[in-house]
């Protein structure tokens, strides 16, 4: 499966994660953090996690960019989110 299709089902997962914990448990700090430090290791984005599992690595500079802005746009939604607002 290409590796930028099956990061952004993990990204979605996370999300859904962490609505389903919010909703359960309420808001923390660093809402998210853990989540996004599992995803940066697991595909190897910034190259400095020692014994990270390289088969996940992206194959092109151009991948590895895009990820790395998925992976951005996912810190954003956890900086932002609000939780189910007006529910």
């Amino acid at each position: 499966m290409n590796k930028l299709l099956q990061l952004k089902k993990d990204i979605r997962a996370m999300r859904e994660k962490l609505i389903e914990e919010e909703s359960k448990h309420g808001m923390y700090e660093n809402f998210g953090g853990k989540e996004i430090r599992t995803l940066e290791k697991k595909y190897n984005l910034y190259g400095h996690f020692g014994k990270a599992d390289t088969s996940k690595a992206f194959d092109s500079y151009s991948e590895k960019l895009e990820a790395r802005g998925m992976m951005l746009d996912f810190g954003d939604w956890c900086a932002n989110y609000c939780g189910k607002v007006g529910l």
